[in-house]
């Protein structure tokens, strides 16, 4: 009776009588293909059992070669989605992806053309002389009278918003619109109106303008 025996031989060696040579998909560390010989001994089993023991080693060397050929796929796929990974963030720095903050309009200009009318002309441009779009609102601001007479910045800072304005009915920028201030009532103060773009970004105030007395 015969029983075999699996073990490695350098690919291109010889192989003693008796032993027959089985491919060995897998490579030594240098790179080299072996061959795993088999090798009949004798024994007290069955030629059927002989038989299965070497049916059962070329499969097993056969899913060995399959699942090292899929580790190399599994690498292969790897390295190629970090490849388009390093592509799609290297595409995404290209140009200007954050948008410019928006510069603050330039001031409105204010004055009275009445006792309780008051005529603004809206900014056209904003700080960087670039055209403006369009505008958000536009915001009268109040501060009562006091011994000194305070700057414009600090009408809007200590000062409340008395009348506001937004789109749509607001004008286009550059264009002038009446604003009807009959029904408020507040104490002698002062006034300033600042132009408001979108995302709340405020503009310098207008010139300082006087609030008179409502008795009179």
């Amino acid at each position: 009776m015969y029983s075999f025996e699996l073990f490695p031989v350098v690919h291109g060696c010889g192989h003693a009588l008796g032993e027959i040579p089985v491919p060995d998909r897998s490579r030594s560390a240098s790179g080299t293909s072996h061959f795993l010989h088999v090798r009949m001994t004798r024994h007290a089993i069955s030629p059927l059992f002989a038989i299965k023991t070497l049916v059962t080693a070329i499969v097993k060397l056969r899913i060995s070669g399959i699942i090292e050929e899929m580790r190399t796929i599994r690498l292969a796929n790897a390295g190629l989605a970090f490849l388009l990974a390093l592509s799609y963030s290297a595409c995404g720095r290209k140009g200007d992806p954050i948008p410019r903050p928006r510069a603050e309009p330039q001031a409105p200009e204010a004055h009275w053309v009445a006792l309780r009318q008051l005529d603004v002309t809206l900014p056209a441009r904003d700080a960087r002389g670039e055209s403006l779009v369009g505008l958000e609102q536009l915001r009268v601001f109040y501060l009562p009278l006091s011994t000194v007479k305070p700057n414009s910045h600090d009408i809007v800072s200590k000062g409340e918003v008395v009348v506001e304005r937004r789109r749509p009915n607001l004008p286009p920028p550059g264009k002038r619109m009446r604003i009807d201030m009959s029904d408020l009532i507040r104490p002698q103060g002062w006034m300033v109106v600042v132009a408001v773009r979108v995302g709340d970004v405020a503009g310098p105030p207008s010139e300082t303008l006087v609030w008179l007395d409502p008795a009179l």
